[in-house]
């Protein structure tokens, strides 16, 4: 995409992003309403990235795809480690349906899909170029999917955990962002505004560098020496940015706490080369911008728009542990059965 089309690509995901988290929609149902934070979360922004790269027609045609998706993206590490299927039945079985549902979709004549982005429509008609089926546009756009969906659906979960159970955060967002909300809280921020809140950001950063397990690989060309180790040409070198970030040398004793002041004191810590969330060099993310963009935008509408409760308090339901022992390509997903109860009230 030009620099031209991101920018408006960007913000239409934002803009859907903001109509998803209307009051009154599917994800609040009312004046009160009570769910588990993961599936709650994770939703939110599958459905906003879905319709806006994809258009309504994929969830008309498939409307169990954020199921699918969801129960996926918590056993991708098993088919990136080929489990044989047996052992790894529901990883399988919730790729195959999402699929199914992006197969239904691509058989429908395009002019009934014509909102959706226009790089989807352009890859389309260049793999229908090529003779390449249904099927198999689907199985290379589920890719894409993945991509979009994954980690930000799981950082989503954690943006929040960490807002809730952080003493007075969500208290010191609201308060920072509601001159975003310039036109009232039912319409959408202004994202430029946001862009500058101290905490917001400091919030999103912070939350990347304790929950991303994102690493890097190099081919090693020729013998090189690093620190005293000797690497030998023609052997991979994985980098491991996780290490890293809890490293107490570059960020303190208190590096394993969640400490915003590290990024509000420091705003220009986030181009620090000890940190690397979303990696560096040939594999950096090119989704960095819209997944801040998304993540600031999420976050400042929650504790704006409604009023969530941790069901029996922070001391009722212990701080969900991370599943970092499972490997990882982004963000780290709670262990399972580590969810939160919450109460999602609408703020008048």
């Amino acid at each position: 995409m030009t620099q031209t089309s991101s920018r408006k690509f960007y913000s239409e995901v934002l803009l859907e992003l903001d109509s998803v988290l209307q009051q009154g929609s599917p994800f609040t149902t009312g004046k009160s309403s009570e769910h588990d934070m993961l599936k709650w979360t994770s939703d939110i922004i599958v459905k906003a990235s879905t319709k806006s790269f994809f258009g309504n027609a994929l969830f008309e045609k498939s409307p169990g795809l954020v199921d699918h998706f969801r129960r996926f993206n918590r056993q991708t590490w098993k088919l990136l480690y080929k489990y044989p299927r047996f052992l790894s039945r529901t990883a399988y079985d919730s790729r195959d349906s999402a699929i199914d549902g992006l197969e239904r979709y691509f058989k429908m004549p395009q002019d009934q899909r014509g909102d959706a982005a226009p790089f989807v429509i352009k890859a389309e008609d260049e793999m229908r170029k090529h003779g390449i089926s249904d099927r198999d546009i689907a199985a290379v756009l589920f890719k894409l999917y993945w991509a979009i969906n994954g980690n930000p659906s799981v950082l989503a979960f954690w943006l929040l955990v960490r807002t809730l159970y952080t003493p007075n955060l969500k208290e010191d967002i609201k308060s920072e962002v509601a001159p975003a909300f310039k036109n009232g809280i039912h319409h959408q921020p202004e994202i430029e505004y946001l862009k500058e809140c101290p905490k917001l950001n400091a919030t999103y950063y912070e939350a990347m560098r304790l929950h991303s397990g994102s690493s890097s690989f190099r081919r090693v060309v020729q013998d090189t020496t690093i620190a005293g180790f000797q690497l030998k040409a023609g052997n991979d070198v994985m980098m491991p940015y996780r290490q890293l970030h809890l490293n107490k040398k570059y960020w303190g004793e208190n590096a394993e706490n969640f400490d915003i002041d590290k990024f509000v004191d420091n705003p220009k810590l986030h181009s620090a080369r000890t940190y690397k969330p979303f990696g560096g060099g040939t594999t950096f993310c090119p989704g960095k911008l819209l997944a801040r963009q998304m993540a600031l935008v999420y976050l400042a509408i929650l504790v704006t728009r409604y009023d969530i409760e941790i069901i029996g308090g922070c001391e009722g339901q212990p701080f969900p542990e991370a599943n970092d022992k499972a490997p990882t390509l982004g963000i780290i997903s709670p262990k399972p059965g580590h969810d939160v109860k919450i109460l999602v009230r609408d703020v008048s």
